[in-house]
């Protein structure tokens, strides 16, 4: 079976079995992607544990070499150990220094709790100070130091050693047993005679370091370094006693993280320290990272074949259950009937053009049948609108055929004009306007239809540029007047409401008769054109239409020369409300509420525009750049169909030019506010320089010279400088106290008073912000400078 369908490459078998097995290679997928995540998570996390255990091994360490040079900095400049070391005196005055500093030493002990041992030794008297006793070398050796391969005299060099200073592993004697310690030793200062006369000795305690080290190895099973600067091991919690780590020359920087051949595979983070010259190292097994990856992958392995296997049992089961209905329903279709095809169709493809054949034969046939007819009874009430009823078939015959029966000898005739296209086709969507042109046919129609046949009735069809409506009326209605205006304008706001189809309507007198038909339509084209030309209103009714016109002679001419200058006036100021009163106003009284000549009209409306062009050439000639780039509005003013359209038209041009001049003056003014502001800073900031002095300067008192609050000044400052009024006098301040450090040297107290700052330490504050240094270093490197000047 299997064989069958695939030999069919084209059938829907093919196709569900890809589907299934694109479904079976999602999870698939998915379990390989997360495998590789886990391998980057896994290996992400251990390396950021360890970096993070490191970091703490480094933290605890530099704690510890801060708390040793607090130590070493407070026993080497005590006075009574200066006074010791470098002076001196008659030996009974040093036996009581030396009881003094044993003394103070055992406070030390009690302060410095972290450190487990330390001492002085003192060359000249051969002895070492102690917390609480002094004890001559030899005895000191014994107590604290006593071991087989570190003996006396290698014990003594390092002590005396002139470049030993750092940390060194010593042995301790710790209850009767020797064991390496942690120890920083540091000479003291040359005396006089340039040689060393004693060491600093501070020991840590190295069980509390090997405790937390070996909290790190039992997290890892790694192995922590602490290295010198000579790269010795000073402590480790490693049992393999290497003398010298193969990977040392790759230890450079801050921090590293590599991989190495160590041990069979490592990998080695380090870190430096950030406060004594000692490197912290932690040497990882690669097994360790690598177990909990491999017992992902394995997974991720066992995961893929099972979804494999069970995976294409299903797909082999559902193939087989979900094809065997539709190859029966293939089968009786192809008794039925035979289609005749040009390549290969799959299964679902031939039951959809067998189901789609049928149904679009009688689609079509259904179509065209009701083309025919709605064709067929639009001509037929063209004809009868134009009074050309008479053709092929008698009017009888074709009324009867087209179901249009008429039920009283009452008629008159709805004419609507299409206004503006541009509402409608901006909702509908897509670009094809022969379609947009029928749903609005078919919107129009059906209301219209709806409309009128409520209570009489209504046959709407195409006719020239526009649609009109056949209304025949019961035979016994009245206010046939009020109904037709009814009904136009109920068309009319519904139609402009719900979608954006704006008509003007023309609605013809009452006709008594079927011949009568024909007149009617020729009304409500003159009523149509009436309404056109005059802009007046968008429902027309043929009966009032000889009551509002009046001849042309009677139209006037109103636009003295006065009226002109006055709009010109308002235009130059960019006032387009006034301007408008007046555009208003010439309108109202030329034309009122009655249509005059269009000649008339159009004269004015030119002479208009001419106002408006000399209004815009007054204002700094920039009439020509405006004008050119708006040329095509005036055309299209002239080109209007209607009154009203033309002079909206114009209100529009006037608007627009009363924006740019408005625009152009407003612009003019800010460019004047802006150098009045420029100006005024300037006066602040050279007001600044020569006050500078002042201790009383601030942002206050400098608001109050130049009348101005404190906080408007600033913040003016602040936006036309980008940079604080306080700020620019520290800085003017700072600058001047430079020049004088540098020229006169005076001391730093009185350049403070001298450049305005009533405290000292408030001016080196402020003089540390913006140069990075003191005043005193400031004024210690320039005398430098000064000195090493030919």
């Amino acid at each position: 079976m299997i064989g069958k369908l695939l030999s069919k490459r084209k059938s829907i078998l093919i196709t569900w079995l890809l589907s299934y097995l694109a479904v079976l290679f999602v999870p698939i997928g998915l379990s390989i992607l997360i495998y590789f995540e886990a391998d980057r998570v896994l290996k992400s996390e251990v390396h950021r544990a360890n970096d993070t255990l490191l970091r703490q091994v480094q933290e605890v360490m530099d704690k510890q070499i801060e708390e040793i040079n607090r130590l070493y900095v407070e026993i080497l400049w005590d006075a009574k150990m200066q006074s010791l070391m470098y002076s001196n005196r008659p030996e009974n005055e040093k036996l009581y220094l030396i009881y003094e500093i044993t003394k103070k030493f055992n406070w030390f002990k009690t302060v410095f709790a972290n450190v487990s041992k330390f001492y002085v030794y003192w060359k000249e008297g051969d002895g070492v100070l102690l917390p609480g006793t002094m004890q001559d070398s030899r005895l000191a050796y014994e107590v604290l130091h006593n071991d087989d391969e570190f003996g006396y005299a290698a014990w003594l060099s390092l002590l005396e050693r002139e470049d030993h200073n750092g940390f060194h592993t010593l042995p301790t004697m710790e209850d009767r047993n020797s064991r390496k310690s942690l120890a920083y030793i540091s000479p003291m200062p040359q005396g006089q005679n340039k040689h060393i006369i004693g060491s600093v000795v501070i020991m840590l305690d190295s069980a509390r370091l090997l405790q937390m080290i070996q909290n790190v190895q039992s997290y890892n099973g790694g192995q922590i370094f602490i290295l010198n600067g000579a790269d010795e091991v000073l402590i480790s919690n490693s049992d393999m006693g290497e003398d010298r780590l193969s990977f040392l020359n790759r230890l450079a920087g801050d921090k590293a993280f590599f991989h190495d051949a160590y041990r069979g595979g490592s990998e080695i983070m380090y870190v430096r320290s950030e406060t004594a010259d000692l490197k912290y190292v932690s040497v990882i097994p690669r097994r360790f990272v690598w177990e909990k990856v491999e017992h992902v992958r394995t997974f991720t392995y066992v995961s893929i074949v099972v979804s494999l296997l069970g995976g294409s049992v299903l797909t082999l089961i559902f193939l087989r259950k979900n094809y065997m209905p539709v190859k029966r329903l293939v089968r009786t279709f192809a008794v039925q009937q035979e289609v005749l095809e040009e390549q290969p169709v799959n299964e679902f493809q031939y039951i959809q053009r067998m189901v789609s054949s049928a149904l679009s034969e009688k689609e079509q046939f259904s179509l065209k049948l009701r083309m025919h007819n709605q064709l067929m009874k639009s001509n037929t009430l063209v004809r009868l609108l134009k009074g050309k009823a008479e053709g092929a078939l008698s009017l009888e015959d074709a009324l009867t055929s087209f179901d249009i029966s008429f039920r009283s000898d009452l008629y008159s005739v709805l004419l609507l004009y299409f206004e503006d296209e541009e509402p409608f086709f901006a909702r509908i969507k897509g670009d094809n306007l022969n379609e947009k042109y029928r749903l609005r046919q078919f919107i129009v129609t059906n209301v219209v239809q709806e409309i009128t046949s409520r209570q009489h009735q209504g046959f709407v069809t195409d006719i020239d540029e526009g649609m009109a409506c056949l209304i025949n009326y019961e035979e016994n209605a009245l206010r046939l007047r009020d109904d037709r205006l009814r009904m136009a304008e109920e068309i009319e706001q519904f139609l402009l409401r719900e979608f954006r189809i704006k008509l003007i309507i023309a609605v013809s007198s009452i006709q008594t008769s079927i011949n009568g038909i024909a007149y009617a339509y020729q009304e409500a084209k003159d009523a149509l054109e009436y309404s056109i030309v005059t802009g007046k209103r968008e429902t027309v009714l043929y009966d009032q239409l000889h009551q509002e016109m009046r001849p042309e002679t009677g139209a006037g001419y109103y636009y003295p020369l006065q009226v002109e200058q006055q709009l010109i006036n308002y235009m130059k100021l960019g006032d387009y409300a006034k301007s408008r009163e007046v555009l208003d106003e010439i309108k109202n009284k030329n034309f009122g509420d009655l249509a005059g000549s269009v000649h008339i009209i159009k004269c004015l409306l030119y002479n208009l525009v001419s106002t408006m062009i000399k209004a815009v050439n007054e204002s700094d000639g920039v009439g020509d750049s405006f004008f050119v780039n708006n040329s095509k509005r005036i055309d299209a003013i002239m080109q209007g169909e209607t009154i009203q359209g033309m002079y909206d038209k114009l209100c529009e041009l006037l608007q627009e030019i009363c924006a740019d001049l408005k625009a152009k003056r407003e612009l003019q003014a800010q460019h004047a506010r802006n150098h009045s502001l420029e100006e005024r800073i300037k006066e602040v900031a050279r007001y600044v320089e020569m006050n500078y002095d002042d201790i009383h300067l601030n942002i206050s008192t400098i608001g109050e010279h130049f009348h101005m609050k404190a906080s408007y000044l600033s913040k003016l400052f602040k936006d036309q400088t980008s940079e604080g009024l306080l700020e620019f006098i520290n800085k003017v301040r700072i600058e001047r106290a430079k020049e004088i450090i540098a020229d006169e040297g005076i001391a730093i107290g009185e350049v403070a008073g001298r450049v305005g700052f009533s405290e000292a330490a408030t001016f080196i504050r402020i003089f540390k912000k913006y140069e990075r240094i003191t005043p005193g270093q400031y004024k210690e490197l320039t005398m430098n400078r000064q000195g090493d000047l030919p």
